[in-house]
Order: C-alpha cells, then sequence, then structure tokens
C-alpha cells in the first residue's frame, strides 16, 4: 500500500530523526516486518529508509505460535529467537545487494541502527513514482513492452551478479512513466538469495511464486523461478486479472499452499480477459507460467529480452503515447 501526504496519519509516524544525514519525512508503504519512509538530507536529497521492526516480528510470530498451541512462555521465547534470526538475515541480505549499481535496479546506500528506536535501518535510493500495476493503467498491452524490457534488464543483471530476487511481484518494482526518460526500477530484495548455496527454505508472496518455491524444490529454483514471477507480473499488468488469486487464503500456511498448487490447472491465456493482447505475447507469457520448469521454454532474462526485442523493434524501445490520455482508457 502506497501512503500519500492524506493518509500518512494512519500509519504510526515515528518523530522526526536522523540517521546519520537523513530526515525522516514521511512514511511510503509498510509491510509485515518493515516500514518504509521517505527522507531528505540537508541539500534536498531524497532517499527510502527501511527499518526493520523487531516488536512487530515477534508480535506477529508469537500469535502464529499461540494458534499452533504453544503456551505463552514458549511463543515469547521462539518469536525472540526467530526475530533475531531475521535482523541476521536482514543484514546479510544488505550484504549482498549493496554492490549493485544498474540503471533498473534502485541502489542500497548504507545500514546502521537508529539508536532512539534500536531498530535496524537500510538507507537506500528513493525512487518517484507508483508500483508497476499501477503505472501500467490504461496501457495498451504493446505499451507495456518499453516497461517489461527496462524490468528485464534490471532483472538480467540481478542474476548476473549470482543472486536471485525471489519476490517479484508489481510492489516490488517501482515505474515513474512521467519522467524523460521513464524510470523503472526493482527496490526491494526483502528474499533475495544467492544463486547457490542456500540450505534453508525459500519463501516468497504466494501470488507470484513458482510452483519449485512453493515446493521448496532446492535442485530446481534458478532464474526460471524469477522469470515465472516476472510472467505473473506481466499477465496481471496487461490482463488487469489475478492469476492465482485462489493462492491468498494460504499465504502463511506453507502446508496448504502446497496443496492449492499442486491443484492447479492450466494457465488460462491472458486473451481471455484482454483481447487486443498479441497472440505471440500470449504465447511467451504462458510459456514463462509453465507449472514444470524443465517446460519452460526460456531460461535466462537475457533470452526473453532477445525475444522481445526481436519481436517487437519499434514498441519494446519506446513509449509511444502521451500520459495525459492514459487513463481515459480503463
Amino acid at each position: 500500500m502506497i501512503i500519500d501526504e492524506q493518509s500518512a496519519d494512519t500509519l504510526c509516524v515515528p518523530p522526526e530523526v536522523e540517521l546519520r544525514h537523513w530526515k525522516l519525512k514521511r512514511p511510503l508503504h509498510t509491510t509485515s516486518k518493515s516500514t518504509l519512509f521517505l527522507a531528505e538530507n540537508q541539500h534536498g536529497e531524497k532517499a527510502t529508509i527501511t527499518f526493520l521492526d523487531r516488536e512487530r516480528l515477534i508480535g506477529r510470530y508469537t500469535m502464529l505460535l499461540l494458534a499452533d498451541g504453544r503456551t505463552h512462555d514458549e511463543a515469547e521465547r521462539e518469536a525472540a529467537l526467530w526475530a533475531e534470526k531475521q535482523q541476521r538475515l536482514f543484514q546479510e541480505r544488505f550484504d549482498r545487494i549493496k554492490g549493485l549499481h544498474h540503471s533498473n535496479v534502485a541502489e542500497c546506500f548504507e545500514i546502521g541502527t537508529d539508536p532512539q528506536r534500536q531498530k535496524i535501518a537500510v538507507v537506500s535510493e528513493y525512487v518517484p513514482g507508483t508500483d508497476l500495476f499501477m503505472a501500467t493503467r490504461g496501457l495498451t498491452p504493446l505499451q507495456h513492452l518499453p516497461l517489461f524490457v527496462m524490468v528485464l534488464q534490471g532483472l538480467e543483471y540481478i542474476h548476473s551478479n549470482g543472486l536471485l530476487h525471489l519476490n517479484i511481484k508489481p510492489k516490488r518494482i517501482r515505474a515513474d512513466i512521467e519522467s524523460e526518460p521513464p524510470i523503472v526500477k526493482f527496490t526491494d530484495f526483502g528474499f533475495a538469495l544467492p544463486r547457490e548455496g542456500h540450505e534453508g527454505d525459500y519463501t516468497g508472496t504466494a501470488l507470484y511464486m513458482a510452483p519449485e518455491v512453493v515446493m521448496n524444490e532446492r535442485a530446481r529454483i534458478d532464474e526460471r523461478a524469477d522469470l515465472y514471477s516476472l510472467a505473473a507480473t506481466m499477465y496481471y499488468c496487461i490482463s488487469r486479472h489475478q492469476l492465482f488469486h485462489h493462492r491468498s487464503r494460504a499465504d502463511r500456511d506453507r502446508h496448504k499452499l502446497q496443496n492449492l498448487v499442486r491443484r492447479e490447472g492450466p494457465v488460462p491465456p491472458a486473451s481471455h480477459y484482454c483481447k487486443d493482447i498479441p497472440a505471440e505475447l500470449d504465447q511467451l507469457l504462458l510459456e514463462l507460467l509453465e507449472p514444470n520448469p524443465d517446460d519452460r521454454k526460456y531460461r535466462s532474462a537475457g533470452a526473453v529480452l532477445e525475444f522481445i526485442i526481436e519481436t517487437w523493434p519499434k514498441e519494446s524501445e519506446q513509449m509511444n503515447f502521451e500520459v495525459s490520455t492514459l487513463f481515459s482508457k480503463e
């Protein structure tokens, strides 16, 4: 949920503080683990500061453990240990992504602790605009292509650095199509993991997770899993239809989610909801959304990029529309 100036009071806004030279201005977004704020320095430069909320983590996990039959003392003790683990993971993921520098990937600048709140905070690049779903409102299928090209370029770069994103969805990609040139960037790497060597469970957002990630099939999880999530995102933006909406019933129950995914039938083509999608683009989405990763035609973001640019050389390179006319199309 993106919070604007008028709705900012709906979040608990801390008093203005400095983290080194940054001052918090207003909240941007809240999740189950963290809160993101717009910050500004003395030169008027903007950044996003993400606070990991330990108390929120403990409270959330305590409730889950109590529902699972733990005593209150047991739940609080286990939740505290789990929160400490999340803090370590938060630091580790920052260490992995702090060296990324790409025009389609928001840069992470520094990590520190706010002494007043004893919360870990990450300072990263502020990206104007909205999430990808809102940014594509009113676009025709082919008008999505320049944005998708930029997303794929960012994803190809992430993969070239030995990382998997593992939580691609519209809210993890921000776009400002009114900018010249347009801005499209990945802005959150909360679940990013190295391509090899991870031994724990894989997580993500149920609505966009590839089946092999849901099933935690470590040997089969690679770049194709991110491409699956990106295809589910593209499908949602183009068709305005949430492909796996039924999964939301099991977002926090892995066993239930696995059972739902096992029973999923063939993916309906996006043309079922969007009649003017070109047949080649419709087929591309279906190929990326094959349940079995071995049946997916494309193994890399670069290969998908090549197909899009070769198939639509003109449409994939330029934003051929007037921003002022977009919102009359829906």
